[in-house]
């Protein structure tokens, strides 16, 4: 969906010296600076490419300038004039954050400004801000194939990860029924390769993507059903339309109740990791895993 910053012009004909004539009037015009990824909290990566463009209501805008704005380390200000092509522009990745200043959250406060001219008049739109962040970037995770470990009951799970702003991934599998965790860690740059081997072939198991700097760190999960089947990424468990229970085990496989929600696993006398596995008209729809503190 696409993002939305309305602001108002205001265009004002026939100032002479500072004093409104009989003959002058003043004319709304709504336009707006508008984004396919950034939403309106401004919050980005600063590992990215984000585009932006002007929406109006059939105005005639010429001579678009666009510059962005971001505050230097050293407390000056850095403007870059970005091109225009057809009332849009393009914010590349930022390749080295430090030389800007860095806020409490690991984020880089700019903004955007557009100015033209409409129907012959000069006009500024109020700054588009923005929160680019410096934490790692995981742009996706995937598997690429599935490898059987035949006659053993396991198999092989070989993945590729593509990552920004950290020197290495951190990568963790979690199975159904384990309280071990296997992890190690791929320091191959942007994108990575490698191989999650003996994972138990009957139940579910989660690769885990951890990227981590001074700035924060990204997650980025892949849930695997029975024998590799990919499920969906970064699962979390909810309830919704329709939802019956939450069945509730250890990690042995053991049941140790079923809960109407989230929330009331907490009250369970069980702590440590579960197994949780929301029911739906019947069936299994989602399986993940909670830890009860």
């Amino acid at each position: 969906m696409v993002k939305r910053l309305i602001i108002v012009l205001m265009l004002a004909f026939g100032l002479a010296n500072g004093v409104a004539s009989a003959q002058e009037y003043a004319v709304q015009a709504v336009i707006g600076i508008v984004s396919e990824d950034v939403p309106e909290t401004g919050r980005a990566s600063a590992y990215q490419s984000h585009g932006f463009r002007i929406e109006g209501a059939g105005l005639s805008v010429t001579e678009p300038q666009w510059v962005l704005q971001l505050p230097l380390a050293n407390g000056g200000q850095e403007s870059l004039e970005l091109e225009d092509e057809a009332l849009s522009c393009t914010i590349v990745p930022i390749g080295d954050g430090s030389k800007y200043r860095v806020d409490s959250d690991g984020s880089i406060e700019g903004q955007l400004r557009f100015t033209c001219l409409v129907d012959g008049e000069k006009a500024e739109a109020a700054p588009f801000r923005l929160h680019l962040e410096l934490k790692p970037l995981i742009e996706y995770a995937a598997i690429e194939r599935i490898e059987d470990n035949s006659p053993y009951d396991s198999y092989d799970a070989y993945y590729v990860v593509k990552y920004h702003g950290a020197e290495k991934v951190k990568v963790s599998v979690e199975e159904e029924y384990s309280s071990k965790v296997k992890t190690w860690y791929v320091d191959e740059p942007y994108i990575a390769r490698g191989v999650a081997d003996h994972i138990a072939a009957s139940y579910f198991a989660w690769l885990i993507f951890t990227a981590e700097n001074e700035y924060g760190q990204s997650v980025y999960t892949i849930e695997l059903a029975p024998h590799g089947v990919t499920v969906q990424n970064d699962p979390e468990l909810s309830m919704d339309d329709g939802d019956e229970a939450i069945e509730v085990s250890n990690v042995s496989g053991v049941k140790i109740g079923t809960v109407g929600s989230l929330s009331e696993i907490c009250n369970l006398p069980y702590k440590g990791v579960l197994v949780i596995r929301r029911i739906c008209n019947g069936k299994v729809v989602e399986t993940g895993k909670y830890i009860n503190k």
